[in-house]
């Protein structure tokens, strides 16, 4: 795992700031910051449906299946609404800073661990409810408690890094303000 000091976080923002001077920001297209959200829009009440299917209490159209389904949906286009404001501000990042950025590489593989670690427990969660329990609400219910309970342990997770350096440095570069060396 990334073990990041202060004066490590300080030198790549200080770094990032020269970059965002020397390149290009550019805009990504809403194509590209929506394609990996309409896979939970799609996903998520897919794998529920697939739930539901053939059990031999519930079936399409029953209103536990239904309402379980409609539920995951909700948390797909949730899902997908935090992704594509994510992957809007990380494509619109100069590609060298991308490359580059410890902060950024820290960032990404903490959002992977966290995502993986989620849709894993859906998956489970999924499988446990068709194998035992025979009830959809335990795949979209840990879908809804299990995002927020990963949301709050990412934010606390983030906040022991001083990412406020980092706003700073990206509110000075809109702003057109310039690193001067003292």
């Amino acid at each position: 795992m990334f073990e990041l000091t202060h004066k490590q976080i300080k030198e790549d923002i200080k770094n990032s700031i020269h970059l965002f001077e020397s390149e290009e920001v550019k805009i990504p297209s809403i194509w590209q910051c929506l394609k990996v959200g309409l896979l939970f829009i799609i996903g998520f009440p897919s794998w529920v449906a697939l739930v539901c299917f053939n059990e031999v209490r519930l079936s399409y159209g029953s209103p536990v299946c239904d309402a379980s389904i409609l539920a995951a949906l909700f948390m797909g286009l949730f899902v997908a609404g935090q992704i594509y404001v994510v992957k809007a501000r990380y494509l619109a990042l100069p590609t060298s800073i991308l490359n580059d950025s410890i902060i950024i590489k820290m960032l990404k593989s903490k959002v992977m661990i966290y995502l993986a670690t989620y849709l894993i427990l859906i998956f489970l969660s999924g499988l446990y409810s068709k194998i035992f329990v025979f009830s959809p609400w335990l795949c979209s219910g840990s879908m809804v408690v299990g995002f927020i309970l990963f949301n709050l342990v990412f934010m606390l997770d983030m906040s022991r890094f001083d990412l406020s350096l980092l706003n700073s440095a990206i509110s000075a570069w809109r702003n057109g303000d310039r690193i001067e060396n003292k």
